[in-house]
């Protein structure tokens, strides 16, 4: 879709480790629908409908066109958070403890739609827990629910982020899936949503003579999300750090999901490192 918006956006620490972000904003929403077929090289293709959750719906809008304000305020309390001052700088210490997150949204229409939701989530998140000799573990859990969803356009659902072309471009593992095809769960229910990977650091791959100075590491993910009676699931096999002279540049994983007890594909997906 498309859209003309005006917004307002606040951010402040309150106080130490707990930290304020508000946006207003108002959109005015239009549908985008494919009228067209062209192609200058693959003329017998056709292009997929842009309803995110009915492809073969070609020339149907999936919403109708609204005007809508919202707000989003997001709080991080940080457990534990202590900081180093240096001259004018301040760094960041890494705590022992999880962030906090909770998330509200509030949307209602000012037009004839008459939209009005509410939204509420609550995620705990911990980039690394420190394992000691065993590696680390990095996990994010989140729990979700509309309070009320009078209208709902689908533009307002609760989307989760996929992949669907098999690359990760420098992208947080524990903000989105790695192999799920996007908008199949977008939803307007409660949800759970689960984020997880262990890196074994040198525990596996220093045991190996040819690969030990490469600086190679493995990962064992393992992610879940839970809507109404549907549950997907996606285990993998990874090593990261994967570089030349010494500079890590790729990280490699090999992924199975599953819908229930059903596998439904499995494949690589190939991850430029973040800081490289």
């Amino acid at each position: 879709f498309e859209s003309d918006f005006v917004n307002v956006f606040y951010r402040s620490e309150l106080f130490n480790g707990l930290r304020a972000n508000v946006l207003v904003e108002y959109q005015n929403r239009k549908p985008l629908t494919v009228n067209t077929d062209y192609s200058f090289f693959k003329r017998g293709d056709r292009y997929i409908s842009n309803h995110p959750l009915c492809p073969e719906c070609r020339g149907e809008n999936s919403f109708r066109q609204n005007k809508i304000v919202r707000l989003n305020a997001l709080l991080r309390y940080r457990i534990g958070q202590t900081y180093m001052s240096m001259n004018d700088f301040r760094i960041t210490q890494k705590s022992k403890w999880p962030d906090l997150i909770v998330n509200y949204k509030k949307g209602f229409s000012v037009d004839d739609l008459n939209i009005n939701y509410d939204f509420l989530s609550l995620k705990i998140r911990d980039t690394k827990v420190d394992l000691n000799l065993w590696g680390y573990l990095g996990y994010s859990l989140e729990a979700g629910s509309f309070l009320s969803s009078n209208n709902l356009s689908i533009v307002d659902y609760k989307h989760f982020r996929g992949n669907e072309i098999n690359y990760n471009l420098g992208a947080d593992y524990l903000s989105s899936y790695k192999l799920m095809p996007n908008y199949r769960y977008s939803t307007d229910y409660n949800y759970l949503s689960f984020l997880s990977e262990y890196h074994l650091e040198g525990k596996v791959m220093d045991k190996i003579p040819l690969l030990k100075n490469w600086n190679i590491k493995s990962v064992i993910g393992y992610n879940l999300l839970k809507i109404k009676e549907q549950d997907y699931q996606e285990i993998s096999l990874g090593l990261e750090n994967i570089g030349f002279k010494g500079i890590p540049m790729i990280r490699l994983d090999y992924v199975w999901s599953f819908e229930g007890k059903s596998k439904v594909q499995n494949g690589i997906v190939i991850g430029i490192l973040q800081d490289f």
